[in-house]
């Protein structure tokens, strides 16, 4: 009888401590709407930290010799992963810095979820970093005890690995689109396309993102700067970055470390480009340009002539084009460091530049788009349509894409300077409302062009068709 009552006593020693870290509000489960069950592999006191049990092997009723169970031995709560209350086989360091084992935490992002498991905190991004020294620390303990952790790890039901994670029909349809890159948490305000398939984005959350193009993956982030970037380029095969912090960081584009920091600008960094002769040019809001050797980090000038904030910057025929909001554009001669003439017209900021190699394509607040030539400096063409401020432009394959606060984005061709196609969120408009061009123009010709473009926004927002959206089209023409 006192054999039994002492075998009792003791086998309640040893399950104690089970209870108490069950019981353990500090657990990421408390917080949930139920408590945690219990755990039998859950970290035990230190009442169970004695020799005996800490054995590496036992013998059985046959002789048998048989490794120990994660239940013989006393695991560090270090080792154990807050969401699944495992020993960790694969630990990685999420955005906080608290660790976790890859398969779980992959299956708390990949649910959709955006914050830390433990402290609720929102992710700045969704990377995980190999925790190798705990790995290793895992490994010489399991060594040490003779724990087998792939043969003691529980296995998972049936069905479950082909049981995909539940997401709202939107998440999951956003996570398999190929051509979306989730990451960054604020807006993103500049792409620069890298060799290799890469690209890089700048935040205003305060980071540049690496991106493999081809699958989609984030390859690193970029931190250093303090406030939102704005700016990127690349010149002499390093990135650089431009931000409202007033600074330009210099970044190594494959280790994605940051090598120095240009200062000189007195604003934000709006805007970067890369000149003949593979120098690197910085426009601000403190109204000046900026040359800087890329080899010696240093100024070598600063250009002056904007009454505003240079807001653009675009490299055509050996010169350098900036925008501004004092709605002019001025050519500069880099290697001089003058300015080879001013581009009047526009009667608003001009927000967006673009090339082609023999012209400058610009956008602005007065909701035109002019075509310059790049060597004479004369204007060509004003094209009309749009609605509001023209913030964006790009070129490439014979068109030009003008993306406006209209909340429209257009589609030109280069050779004909027509509009070929509207394109809305959710579809498209149509194409080629007329011959939507004003040769040359000033300010005139742009208040003409809005009022067209107004009275056509009215009359396609009607959803007129047939017989009656053809003489919408006619009375645009005529309007614009």
């Amino acid at each position: 009888m006192s054999s039994a009552l002492t075998q009792a006593l003791r086998a309640l020693r040893v399950a104690a401590p089970g209870r108490e870290v069950s019981q353990d509000t500090d657990s990421p489960f408390a917080r949930g709407p139920s408590p945690a069950p219990h755990n039998p592999r859950a970290p035990a006191s230190p009442t169970c930290m004695a020799p005996d049990c800490r054995r590496n092997s036992s013998t059985n009723d046959e002789g048998v010799t048989v490794s120990p169970s994660l239940e013989d031995v006393s695991i560090p709560p270090s080792f154990l992963c807050p969401v699944s209350m495992e020993i960790m086989s694969d630990p990685v360091i999420l955005a906080t810095g608290h660790t976790y084992d890859r398969p779980s935490i992959q299956r708390w992002l990949d649910s959709g979820h955006k914050t830390c498991p433990v402290t609720g905190t929102r992710l700045r991004h969704m990377e995980l970093t190999p925790n190798f020294a705990l790995r290793s620390t895992i490994a010489d303990w399991a060594a040490e005890n003779g724990i087998d952790l792939q043969r003691t790890r529980p296995s998972e039901p049936a069905a479950a690995p082909a049981e995909p994670p539940r997401q709202a029909p939107q998440q999951a349809a956003g996570r398999q689109s190929a051509n979306i890159l989730h990451g960054h948490d604020e807006i993103v305000w500049a792409l620069q396309p890298a060799p290799g398939g890469r690209l890089f984005s700048a935040s205003a959350d305060r980071t540049i993102r690496a991106w493999d193009v081809a699958s989609a993956r984030c390859l690193g982030v970029l931190s250093g700067h303090t406030r939102p970037v704005l700016a990127l380029a690349l010149a002499g095969g390093r990135l650089f970055s431009g931000s409202y912090d007033h600074r330009i960081i210099e970044w190594c584009p494959e280790s994605f470390r940051a090598l120095r920091t240009l200062e000189g600008h007195h604003d934000a960094v709006r805007a970067l480009a890369t000149a003949p002769g593979g120098r690197l040019v910085s426009g601000s809001y403190d109204a000046s340009v900026r040359v800087w050797d890329v080899e010696a980090g240093a100024c070598c000038g600063v250009l002056v002539g904007h009454a505003g904030p240079v807001r653009a910057l675009a490299v055509c025929a050996g010169a350098v084009f900036s925008g501004s909001y004092d709605a002019s554009i001025r050519a500069w001669d880099v290697e001089a460091n003058r300015c080879l003439g001013s581009l009047e017209g526009h009667t608003g900021a001009v927000r967006a530049l673009a090339t082609d190699g023999a012209r400058v394509f610009s956008g602005s607040d007065d909701a035109s788009i002019r075509v310059w030539d790049a060597r004479s400096l004369a204007c060509l063409a004003t094209l009309c349509g749009h609605a509001d401020n023209v913030r964006v432009l790009a070129v490439g394959g014979g068109l030009l894409c003008s993306g406006s606060w209209d909340r429209t984005v257009r589609v030109w061709s280069v050779d004909h300077l027509t509009c070929l196609q509207v394109r809305v969120r959710g579809g498209c408009l149509g194409g080629k409302f007329g011959r939507e061009v004003e040769g040359g123009g000033g300010v005139q010709g742009g208040a003409r062009c809005s009022r067209g473009a107004q009275l056509r926004q009215r009359l396609e927002r009607r959803g007129l068709e047939g017989g009656s959206l053809q003489r919408a089209r006619e009375s645009c023409l005529l309007a614009g």
